[in-house]
């Protein structure tokens, strides 16, 4: 102020001013370096300066302080200085940034809240003016908070970026360091939030007052694993597999694994079910499908249909937190499905159980012309079944786990109803089953192998042995009229019947060497073997056919054939199926029916007696005799007591062996029909005591003569002494008088008497 008339003209600023960096008065501006010593002079009528003064206050809220004399009209200053102070408040924009865990979805909700984080570091706040260009940034510390300070008047916003800004260039985008994701943002405390979850909190109007609150929620996101699940057996056809398990999902504490999301349709499945609803590939939701899965553990089941095959199922999915935040990037769950399957194969099992190996399915592998293999459940039920190829090799595949049983059949079979029974095609057999390689069976030739387990690997060698079993062969001949006694032997040697046969696949004819089964005996004749009765059933191993008879009996009496049946068992063991008729045929009933032959010592004399009950062309009966039962002599003959040979009434016989020979005599009856044809009855035996003690030799050892004692000489037919070589030196009828051997030299002699009934006697004889 000045005195009228007088005024002030201009100030003088006398001392740079306080708590100020420069001071600019017109275009001029002023550091306290370069303040002039005499301070600033400019016009100011009325103390109004005439130029503009602008200040850079220091930062925070300061009050400057301008010192200045006044000038008056006069050019006179005033004598004391005066002082303007000018007090700035600190505008400001504060907040912080929070490790919101749950984001929106915590108590209380729609709220930001957590802890302080600067997201492990690199992260910055930037002040960004209304024309998007940085007014100022601040390195956000490990506790989140971060200011701005002496701000201008204005709008600003604020964004989070890990990008290193330029104050006065573009904003840079918002990001975050890599794993972490906005929640929200939001100007105030309390519920709320700005809307849109992008790291940038807008409209934030400073006037002269510090704004507060400024925040933002962030948080780490979850980790989706890479995981393979336990493998399962591929469950075949339209079956779902067994729950899959095994996601992975981890979130840094206080965050929390909240819920799955399956991005895509799986690889190698035909669906998925995810607790009651089915999605294929043209049902799959494009956005995928979000399950709860606390943990990463899915609160509803999850199935899929694998495709046919050892395929891998690969579900890729992401993991949400409990802040409604998905991890970056996907984790895949591979679940293996092994193609569980069963195989097996079916083998011409030629020699069974009993080849060598023993207890040994093997052989040739066959399909025996059309089998089929048949899957069983333990229910009984078809689950599958196979035809068996030309190699012998079936396979089941894509099964799920359980025990099931297989056969072999030629029966059709429909996949679930009940199994079919075994049938194998005509002629065929079963000799083993066995799961396994190498020795070893079930313990059941049924064409059934159970106890089939399967997990998630395949079960191999589920092997069937079969085989053709033995044909017997049928066979009618015709035999020469029989009579009692008479012995067919069938070993088709010479005039014989032939040998039982049999024709087998694999081991060719069946016959001498081989096993045969008596399976029922002639009803009107004696089977023999061996000398014996056979009997049914009897199995007679290593056959030799010329022990095998048929003899004819009083039985056989009024016949004119007589049959039996038999069997063969091949290599493998297995007999025939259905045994053969063997028949021996003769065409016309017996001639005569003798119902009685005996042979008796009568004396030194062997009596014969037979009787017959009925007589046809009869001529009569020759006697023969044997001392080997081969070799037969004609001894008498006994013609028919029947008028012209025919009679049907009881005719006895007897008659007698004036002269049997020594030791055993075989008789038997050759029943002779008028017409020449002849039968013969059974053998009958008298033993009568050694010729040798009835004929004796003296002196031995002898000098010149041996002498012969003999009963009857009528008996002798001849008497030789013949050397060691065979040379005959003595022979005649009879040697009553002995046998000179004077000239005859030392040494050993045999001396031999052949009587009429053709038994010979030797003796050795020495010569002195």
């Amino acid at each position: 102020t000045d005195v009228a008339p007088g005024t002030v003209d201009s100030i003088r600023i006398t001392a740079f001013p306080t708590n100020i960096t420069s001071i600019t008065v017109g275009a001029t501006t002023y550091t306290s370096a370069t303040f002039p010593a005499g301070g600033i002079t400019l016009a100011a009528p009325g103390a109004v300066p005439a130029q503009t003064i602008t200040v850079d206050p220091v930062n925070g809220p300061v009050s400057v302080g301008i010192t200045f004399a006044v000038i008056d009209n006069a050019g006179k200053q005033s004598a004391t200085t005066a002082t303007l102070t000018v007090p700035f408040t600190s505008a400001s924009i504060a907040g912080q940034v929070f490790n919101d865990a749950n984001g929106q979805f915590g108590t209380p909700a729609n709220t930001i809240d957590g802890t302080g984080s600067n997201a492990g570091g690199g992260l910055r706040a930037v002040l960004v003016d209304g024309a998007g260009n940085v007014v100022a940034f601040a390195t956000v510390p490990t506790t989140g908070l971060y200011s701005f300070v002496d701000l201008a008047a204005g709008t600003y916003s604020v964004r989070l970026t890990t990008t290193i800004p330029t104050v006065g260039a573009p904003a840079p985008a918002a990001s975050l360091p890599a794993g972490w994701a906005n929640s929200a943002e939001f100007l105030g405390t309390g519920a709320g939030n700005d809307g849109t979850v992008d790291g940038i909190l807008g409209n934030i109007v400073v006037a002269t007052t510090a704004v507060t609150n400024a925040n933002f929620g962030i948080e780490q996101l979850p980790t989706a694993g890479t995981a393979t699940a336990a493998t399962q057996p591929n469950p075949g056809g339209t079956n779902n597999s067994t729950s899959i398990t095994g996601f992975i999902g981890t979130d840094v504490a206080p965050g929390a694994v909240d819920s799955i999301r399956i991005t895509a349709f799986p690889t190698n499945i035909t669906s998925i079910t995810v607790g009651t609803t089915t999605y294929t590939t043209a049902t799959f939701p494009a956005g995928g499908i979000a399950i709860a899965a606390p943990g990463a553990v899915p609160a509803q089941t999850i199935l899929v249909d694998p495709v046919s095959g050892p395929v891998s199922v690969v579900i890729t999915y992401v993991v949400i937190d409990n802040a409604g935040k998905q991890s970056a990037a996907t984790g895949t769950l591979t679940v293996p499905f092994t193609s569980a399957s069963v195989s097996g194969i079916v083998y011409n099992d030629a020699n069974g159980q009993l080849g060598s190996p023993s207890n040994t399915i093997d052989g040739t592998p066959t399909n025996a012309g059309g089998l089929n293999a048949v899957l069983v459940n333990g229910a009984g039920n078809v689950v599958a079944v196979t035809a068996v190829d030309a190699s012998g090799a079936y396979t089941f595949a894509d099964l799920a786990g359980g025990t099931y049983s297989v056969r072999i059949t030629t029966n059709t079979a429909t996949v679930g109803a009940p199994a079919p029974a075994v049938v194998l095609p005509a002629g065929w057999v079963s000799t083993s089953e066995f799961l396994g390689a190498g020795e070893g069976n079930d313990g059941a030739a049924n064409g059934i192998i159970n106890g089939v387990t399967v997990a998630t690997t395949s079960v191999i060698n589920a092997n069937f042995g079969i085989e053709r079993a033995p044909l017997a062969t049928p066979a009618t001949t015709s035999v020469p009229m029989p009579v009692i006694g008479t012995l067919y032997t069938l070993d088709g040697q010479g005039a014989n019947p032939p040998v039982p046969a049999a024709n087998d696949a694999e081991d060719g004819v069946l016959g001498a060497g081989k096993t045969i089964v008596v399976s029922t005996l002639p009803a009107n004749t004696t089977l023999l073997y061996n000398g014996n009765p056979a009997t049914v059933g009897q199995v007679i191993p290593n056959f030799n056919p010329s022990l095998m008879q048929v003899q004819v009996t009083t039985a056989t009496n009024g016949t004119n054939s007589t049959s039996f049946t038999f069997a063969y068992v091949d290599a493998a063991g297995i007999q025939s199926l259905t045994p053969a008729t063997y028949t021996l045929n003769w065409g016309v009933n017996l001639p005569v029916k003798i119902s009685a032959f005996t042979a008796t010592i009568d004396g030194a004399t062997t009596r014969l007696d037979w009787t017959t009950l009925m007589e046809l062309n009869n001529q009569g009966f020759a006697i023969e005799r044997s001392a080997n039962s081969r070799d037969w002599k004609e001894i008498g003959f006994v013609n028919s007591f029947a008028d012209q040979g025919n009679s049907n009434e009881q005719l006895d016989y007897t008659s007698y062996d004036r002269k049997p020979m020594s030791g055993i005599n075989y008789y038997r009856l050759k029943q002779v029909d008028l017409d020449g044809k002849f039968y013969y009855s059974e053998i009958r035996k008298v033993t009568f005591g050694d010729a040798k003690d009835r004929i004796t030799i003296y002196p031995n050892p002898a000098v010149d003569r041996v002498h012969i004692v003999v009963e009857d000489w009528d008996e002798i037919q001849e008497v030789r002494l013949t050397d060691t070589h065979g040379k005959v030196i003595f022979k005649a009828k009879e040697a009553s008088a002995g046998i000179d051997i004077t000239a005859v030299s030392q040494g050993m002699y045999l001396l031999q008497v052949e009587q009429t009934n053709g038994q010979v006697l030797s003796f050795k004889v020495i010569k002195k």
